[in-house]
Order: structure tokens, then sequence, then C-alpha cells
């Protein structure tokens, strides 16, 4: 709080320029960063507690740039505007990636080739600099740099001449050798923030036509709200400011995602959800309709045909919520309208990440069902999932690939069986990773308790995001966790335009404050995939089962936008008749039982009494089960279109 205060002073003092406090900000920032990058190649518990002790001052500097357009809009000044928004834009894209990357466990990730040898000659002179540099141990941080004044260690003047030279020299190879891995191998450089967040200009130029990107920065009053789209005909960003900041954003998580003791909730409650949605859309709504070209078209009249299209950006405990699920006015009748309504939304854990995966080719054809059907000893089996995969398969025949029960063991995400299929839909359980529980919160699709043999997990370890494969051994429900930590090192996903997890808790690392960013949708994306498919929360067996069918429908008949498609698929379960969900589940019964190796009998088994649930139901139950906290928990994160390759010419669908 002191820092808080010295800070609020000295914006008191230095408007309206202020130039002096900026540079003091960036230097202390950039200082930072060299220091986190260092640690990269350390212990994770290192780089998250510098990143903890000194992320304030990031937060800072993007304060101040958002002051400075603020003030550059309101006096009409255009080129002060740009440059400012162009500031705040690359000083959020450093502060999530150094935040990515502090979470983010890629110890044992080796880029491609040659550049592997340049990883570890990096790795040892970083370990060397510390050893090199004045510094104090500290109890709780062990060989950390010792507070704030040691930020300008660089320049200390009770450092040697020759000293600091060596340093000098051994700071300029350590970039060279970054430079050499990020030309060797961009994804694996990324993973260990070896390359610079994308400008503003890079980022647009990624986007698809009529697609705005709207990134989501809460400092601790306010949240900073750009948006990067096409603003009559010219690729640019403007930027807002939303009077809803990280410390009620932190209380609503707190309300929605743990229970009074602490321990995790499964779900949030359907009214608490609501509640809390309004409120965001309270503020921000009008800032977003400032920054989205096309706002007022898209909210007048009835919905478009071409409806545009949204990339979210979200940050710290925005990342556990629905905001497509932002309503956009009061209930009427049933239900009310929703932001999902009028936009077609993507998402995106930080802005780098289009750019990056949008330039990947993806194979033409090809389709991967996975279900291990792997659960706990006190459990029964959810084979419901095994008849999805393979409806699935029988339904991409003659590419379809099926693996499941024992088949579908973790060697088949390192082994290369999904590497080139175009469509990998994998239905198991999940869960949320996050430090301090015994046991996973997150619940398994079939709604059993979470738990099984696997990656070593015991009780009071630190826990991972993870999706539970079988463990190999037929005849048995035998589950092996495969974590997001295992899945960056060794998973092989080139060339897959889609992956769809259908299991629950696949979309955040921790539900409170929610900005670990290092789960099962970042590892996917680090190990080739274009896109994926995760999920906020728990997800129940046969809403998730429902989604992931029309979803697979619209793209094996050729759909071409992959959020519009997911955007379909949620839109069919939030209205939902009996006789629609009855016409579903008949037809994954049939497909799987076209299988040329025949359909599995517990499988088809399970369908038809999922069918006689549904048609014995009350009304009441119908309605009640497609309720807001069962169709929202459902994103994509990644390219929002497709790559497709027509006539042997490769190219990105961008319009």
């Amino acid at each position: 709080m002191l820092f808080r205060s010295v800070y609020a002073d000295a914006l008191r003092l230095v408007e309206p320029d202020g130039e002096e406090l900026c540079h003091v900000l960036e230097t202390a920032c950039k200082t930072l960063g060299r220091l986190e990058r260092r640690r990269s190649f350390g212990a994770r518990s290192i780089l998250q507690s510098l990143g903890g002790r000194y992320g304030t001052l990031r937060d800072w500097l993007i304060e101040w740039h958002a002051r400075r357009t603020v003030h550059a809009i309101a006096r009409g000044d255009a080129a002060a505007t740009t440059h400012q928004v162009e500031c705040t834009f690359k000083a959020i894209g450093e502060a999530k990636q150094r935040t990515l990357v502090a979470h983010m466990d890629v110890q044992d990730v080796r880029p491609a080739g040659a550049s592997a040898t340049s990883l570890d000659e990096l790795r040892r002179i970083a370990e060397s600099l510390p050893e090199r540099e004045e510094s104090r141990g500290d109890p709780e941080d062990g060989d950390m740099i010792a507070p704030t004044r040691r930020l300008g260690a660089m320049n200390s003047l009770n450092r040697h001449d020759d000293e600091r030279r060596t340093v000098e020299e051994l700071e300029g190879r350590l970039d060279a050798l970054a430079t050499q891995v990020a030309t060797a191998d961009a994804d694996a450089a990324a993973a260990w923030g070896l390359v610079p967040p994308p400008s503003i200009a890079e980022v647009a130029q990624s986007l698809p036509h009529g697609t705005t990107m709207v990134l989501f920065y809460p400092l601790e009053d306010q949240t900073v709200v750009i948006g990067v789209g096409d603003w009559g005909g010219g690729r640019r960003a403007h930027l807002a400011m939303a009077k809803l900041g990280r410390t009620l954003l932190d209380g609503f998580a707190r309300r929605m995602f743990r229970h009074r003791d602490g321990t995790a909730v499964d779900r949030p409650d359907h009214s608490l959800l609501d509640q809390v949605l309004e409120q965001m859309a309270n503020a921000f709504l009008p800032a977003m309709a400032q920054v989205v070209p096309g706002w007022a078209s898209a909210m007048a009249g009835p919905v478009r045909q071409d409806v545009p299209a949204l990339v979210l950006v979200p940050t710290g405990p925005l990342h556990r919520m629905p905001l497509h699920a932002m309503p956009l006015g009061p209930h009427v009748g049933g239900d009310r309208e929703r932001l999902i309504d009028r936009f077609v939304v993507s998402y995106a854990t930080t802005a780098d990440i289009v750019p990056r995966v949008s330039g990947r080719r993806a194979s033409p054809d090809g389709l991967a069902a996975v279900a291990p059907a792997a659960v706990d000893h006190d459990e029964s089996s959810p084979h419901l999932t095994v008849a999805f995969a393979q409806a699935l398969a029988a339904r991409a025949a003659p590419t379809g690939c099926l693996r499941i029960r024992h088949d579908a063991t973790r060697d088949v995400v390192t082994d290369g069986t999904l590497e080139g299929r175009r469509l990998v839909f994998v239905a198991a359980h999940g869960r949320a990773g996050g430090p301090g529980r015994v046991r996973p919160a997150g619940r398994m699709l079939s709604g059993g308790m979470s738990g099984g043999a696997g990656d070593d997990v015991r009780a009071g370890d630190d826990v991972r995001a993870g999706i539970l494969m079988h463990g190999g051994t037929p005849g048995t429900d035998d589950g092996r966790w495969f974590s997001a930590r295992r899945i960056v090192s060794r998973a092989r996903l080139p060339r897959v335009e889609h992956v769809q997890l259908l299991a629950c808790d696949t979309h955040a690392d921790d539900a409170a404050p929610g900005d670990e960013l290092a789960g099962l949708l970042c590892a996917i994306l680090v190990r080739g995939g274009r896109s994926v498919g995760g999920t906020l929360w728990k997800v129940d067996e046969v809403p998730a089962i429902l989604v992931g069918w029309w979803l697979a429908e619209a793209l094996l008949a050729g759909a071409t936008d992959k959020a519009a498609a997911l955007r379909m698929a949620t839109q069919r379960l939030r209205r939902a008749t009996r006789g629609e969900i009855l016409r579903a589940l008949a037809a994954i019964r049939d497909a799987a039982a076209m299988l040329p190796d025949g359909a599995d009998g517990p499988a088809l088994a399970a369908v038809d009494s999922k069918i006689n649930e549904a048609i014995g139901a009350p009304p009441e139950a119908i309605s009640e089960a497609w309720q807001l906290h069962h169709w929202s928990p459902y994103v994509l994160h990644g390219a929002p279109r497709v790559y497709i390759v027509p006539n042997g010419l490769e190219r990105v669908v961008v319009a």
C-alpha cells in the first residue's frame, strides 16, 4: 500500500506530462523482464515470486499509458492517442506473457533441430549470471534477486568495471541465443518467453475479416479495454476504460468459484452467475461499444445473418468468466439476450496466440476420436463417451481414427497417432490444477469423483491440470492422469486444425484468482494445435456430448468458421427441446452401431439408457437442464477460422 500511495502522489505531481515517471517505470519493467527471462530457465517458484513482488510495476506502467490515452482522446490529439494505445497494448502484452511463462512448466520442452544446443547454452549462461551479481539470499525465495534496490543491478556503481563488462557480454550472448532459438522453433521459443509480444499491426493482420480483438486488463479499480479491428478500412486500435477493477473482480471470482471454507466449487450457481455477469455487462459493454467497430449496427434490430466476430482476451479473474454470456438487456420471458446472440465469440489467453496459430498449416482431412473411459475405482465407466467416439469415427469414415478404452492411453497423444489429424475429439475426465489442493476440485465428466492413479499426484502435492487417459490394461478402468506439463513437453499435434476437449475444468488452471494460464489449452496450442475447445467448469455428460456432436457435424460438413460452429452448437443446447435431444442421441447410437468392427455393447446400452431418461423426464427437467451454467462454459481458443487446402494451394480462410 505504501508503494501504491507513493505512485499515486507521483501521478498527481507529474500531471499532465509525467514523462520522467514513465521513463522510470519503463526502465524498471525492462530490468524486471531481463531478470525474469533468466529465471525462466530455473525454478518456477522463484520466477513466480519475482513477478508477484514486482509485477505491480507493470500495472503502473499500463495505467500510466492508459491515462495518457484518455487525456489524448479528450483533447482530440489523434497522433498522441495512437501512440499511447500502442504503448499500452505493448505493456499489457509483456505483462501477460511474463505471467504465462511464470506459470507454464516448460522445463522439458525441446526446440527443434540444432537450436536445442543453443537452448542448453542459454540455460547455462542464465544460471551463471546471478552468481556474478551482487545479491543477498532471501529465506523464502532462495537465490532470487533481492528486493527493489536490485532492479538496477546492471547499472550498480558498486560493481567493478570488468565484472560489469563480463555480465554485459553474457547478456548479449543471451540475446543472440534467444534469437537463434526463436528463428528455429517459434512455438518453443514463445513457451520460454523468448519472443517479444506482437505489435497491434501484427495482431490486426492475423485477424479474419470482420473480426475485432478485445483485450481486457483489470487494474486495481478499473479495467483497460482495447479493441483491435477494422475502423473505416484501416486496421488500428481504440482504448476505453471500464469502471470495474481487479479488486471487485477477484471478489466475484471468490463468490462464484470458492466455498466459504476455501474449497473449490464444481460449477457456479445459475442465479449468482447471472448476477455477476450483469454487473460485468454494466461496466464492460459501454467500453466495448467504444472500441468495437460496428457495435451500434450489431445491436440494432434483428440479429444479422452475417454475425460479426469477437476474439476476447481476458486477464486475471476474467479467465474463468463466460464473457460471451454477458446479458444485453433485462429478462424477457424465460431467458435474456446475451453477447453471444449478437456476436460470434472466441477467446485467446494472450494477444500473441492468434498471430502464432493463424499462420500454422493444417491437414486437409482426418478425424481422431478418443474416449479412454478411465475412472477411479469407486465409479462406473462412462460408456456414453465411448459411443460418442465410435459415432464420430463412423461419421468421419474412411479417415476416422478411433481410440477407446484401453487403446486410449497417454501414448496416443505422444506417439504421433493424432499428428496430422484435422480434427481431434477427446471425451474424457478432466481436472483443473492449482496449488494447495489435496484432491482435484474439478468433477469428472461422468459426474464421479476425481482421483485415480497416474502422474504421481499425492496428497498435499500441487495438483496439475490434466485429462484422465487409460492405463492400457484391457478389461479394466485403470486411469492415468496426463498433465498439462506432460502435454507441453511430449504431445505431438502438428497440422491439427482443432482439438475439442469434452471434459471438465479444462480452461484455466486455478479457479481463483483465475490467471493461471498454464493449463490444458495453452499446452495444446504450444504443441501444434491451431485451436482448442475447453470448458470453464464442471460439465454434465449429455450436454457435453451434444455440444461435441453438433460441433463435429458442422465441421465435417465443411464449416470454415469454428467459432461460429461452436456458437451454433451451444445455442442449440441452450434452446434444445426433448425431440431435438432424442434425435441427437438416436443419431449417435445409429452411427456407433454402424462401425465395421462392431459396436461396443455397454456403450450402446448407455445411449439407450439416456434416451429412456429423456423420454421419461418431466418438461421442467428438460428446460432446467439447459440453464446458463450448462450452456455457457464451452469456449474456443486460438484461430477462429479453419485452414483449408483447396486444389493444393494452401491458404487461411479470412472471409
